[in-house]
């Protein structure tokens, strides 16, 4: 062992009620990085200035859903991976403890039953229409596809885009390369660097700060149906920054970049009236559809549209949504369980099993 190197020395799991414990000891305490992984499903820890020891298990079944098993391995020159497969997402916690050095990680079982599958991204109910000639009479809007709720129950989900008037916080870190490159390839017609160089306008990275120049070259690289560009104008236009505000062309753009993000900006312009009549179920409509691709914030959002309707269906909204790592519908499910019986818990995923199925 390296010298100044912590150790691994042991890995154990087990059952605790609604929960499965898995423990990571250690000779000494250490840094660690957490993450998922996805095809297959994953909780990987990469612990930091680590070798595992010599007698220690390289991979340790455990069959108890939704962990399958426990896989260890000298990942980097200095990290130890240790990997939890599991058959579906599931919420978990992790923690260190210094006496004894060792990291705590406790997986969901009950809630993780409620997911399945539900992230795989499953067919959109029949009646639903591709995004761009969805209109509001399809079937899906229909009170028993989608039950509509007066405006006033529903509380606030968010706003569509933040308040500030920096543009750049919401495209993102501009893109390398230098200006003059970019502004050959966008004058020659590239919608990636149309993009790029109209983030680079939009941040003063690399060249002078030009709201003009930024909005030219995003529209430029939408004109062409680059989805990134258009989800960004869409936010501009709402926001009035960068852009004038105009509702109308927001929804135009989100429409056209045809991903969950924009699928859960349109519903959050539907349910606050910004372009057209406000629609709880039309908003729902479009949440539906970005939750069923995976958007934990659509997800939270219809828990929340459920949440005084019908606190089963708003349970398991936000048991999918916890379980993709958004904390606010953690503390929503945790909140809403004690107003639940075991059967209506019960329920509850049973019915989040019955979302993941096509429709006929």
């Amino acid at each position: 062992m390296a010298s100044g190197q912590a150790q691994v020395t042991a890995v154990e799991h087990q059952a605790a009620g609604d929960h499965i414990r898995v423990v990571v000891h250690f000779d000494r305490p250490v840094r660690f990085v957490e993450g998922t992984a996805a095809d297959p499903y994953r909780i990987f820890f990469d612990l930091q200035g680590t070798r595992p020891a010599d007698a220690l298990a390289a991979r340790t079944a455990v069959g108890d859903s939704p962990l399958r098993r426990i896989r260890v391995s000298q990942y980097q020159p200095g990290i130890t991976r240790v990997v939890l497969d599991v058959d579906r997402p599931a919420p978990y916690s992790a923690s260190f403890l210094a006496d004894p050095p060792r990291l705590v990680v406790e997986i969901s079982r009950t809630a993780a039953v409620a997911q399945s599958r539900l992230v795989a991204a499953p067919a959109p109910p029949a009646g639903l229409a591709p995004l761009g000639e969805h209109k509001s009479s399809d079937p899906a809007v229909t009170p028993a596809a989608i039950p509509a709720l007066p405006a006033t129950t529903a509380p606030p989900v968010g706003a569509v885009a933040p308040s500030d008037s920096g543009v750049a916080s919401r495209i993102g870190a501009a893109a390398p390369g230098d200006p003059s490159t970019l502004l050959q390839a966008a004058q020659r017609g590239d919608p990636e660097a149309q993009y790029a160089l109209g983030t680079l306008y939009a941040n003063g990275k690399g060249v002078p700060r030009d709201d003009a120049q930024a909005l030219k070259w995003l529209k430029a690289a939408a004109a062409q149906g680059y989805g990134p560009a258009q989800l960004v104008l869409g936010r501009m236009y709402v926001t009035g920054a960068g852009a004038p505000r105009d509702y109308a062309e927001a929804m135009r753009n989100f429409r056209g970049a045809d991903t969950p993000e924009a699928w859960y900006q349109l519903g959050l312009m539907y349910q606050k009236g910004l372009g057209a009549a406000a629609s709880d179920a039309e908003a729902a409509v479009w949440w539906l559809k970005a939750a069923q691709r995976g958007s934990a914030e659509a997800q939270s959002a219809i828990g929340r549209l459920y949440l005084d309707r019908d606190p089963v269906e708003a349970y398991s909204w936000f048991a999918l949504a916890a379980a993709a790592g958004d904390k606010e519908s953690a503390a929503a499910m945790n909140s809403l369980a004690p107003r639940l019986t075991a059967e209506q818990l019960s329920e509850a995923q049973q019915r989040a099993l019955a979302m993941a199925q096509p429709r006929p």
